[in-house]
């Protein structure tokens, strides 16, 4: 199973929804988008129909996912620290995490702001109305769960590491939220995917329309 499909399968399972990727691409509320190999593409919006909708701000949350075969070893002063609220906060300190698979990832974020629509039935409605609609490809992004920060590492291959290095208290953060200011980071080789400090969307909520009107895949 490809990375992508493997992190979407994990959203799904801890969320309900499913993975934006890209982690953080560019992808909004009322937004029309279709698979293409097993990845979300905004294709078109309902603002261009002339569909209208409301908004609603959901609960706050946070999100950490590690994929099987992911450890992490936290260091300080040479001794591995087995508790990250045993470090001290002002001594240098280092994450290392290993890849023990293929297509594994490891994704951390301190907030998740949700947004979704408030009249969901009615715009689905709306949407059955319309000649041009394209029932089996078309789905309406209805949920939008944006993390203002986030870290997401991910590798192809197996056996590589990514080490993070900064004061206990900089560590501390990376670890718990995935907040990345003063760390830096060192690796022999680059891993494939690597979004550190970053801000976007993270999942979405997508439903296709039948020709009633009704919605599936909520």
């Amino acid at each position: 199973m490809s990375l992508p499909k493997k992190y979407d399968r994990r959203i799904r399972r801890v969320l309900g929804l499913r993975a934006v990727w890209q982690p953080g691409a560019v992808i909004d509320l009322g937004d029309i988008v279709t698979l293409r190999r097993g990845v979300f593409v905004p294709v078109e919006a309902l603002s261009d129909f002339g569909i209208t909708f409301r908004k609603k701000r959901g609960k706050e949350t946070a999100l950490t996912l590690n994929s099987q075969g992911v450890s992490e070893t936290l260091l300080q002063g040479g001794a591995e620290i087995e508790d990250v609220r045993d470090l001290k906060q002002n001594t240098t300190a280092q994450l290392e995490i290993s890849f023990g698979r293929k297509d594994a990832y490891y994704l951390r974020t301190p907030t998740l702001t949700s947004t979704a629509m408030d009249n969901l039935a009615a715009v689905g409605r709306a949407a059955a109305r319309l000649e041009a609609w394209d029932f089996r490809r078309n789905y309406i992004v209805w949920k939008v769960f944006v993390a203002k920060q986030f870290t997401f590492v991910g590798s192809h291959q197996k056996n590589r590491k990514i080490v993070f290095s900064g004061r206990g208290k900089a560590v501390a953060k990376l670890l718990t939220t995935g907040l990345s200011g003063g760390i830096t980071k060192t690796s022999s080789r680059k891993l494939d995917l690597e979004i550190i400090g970053a801000g976007g969307p993270i999942a979405i909520g997508v439903t296709r329309v039948r020709r009633d009107g009704k919605l599936r895949d909520v």
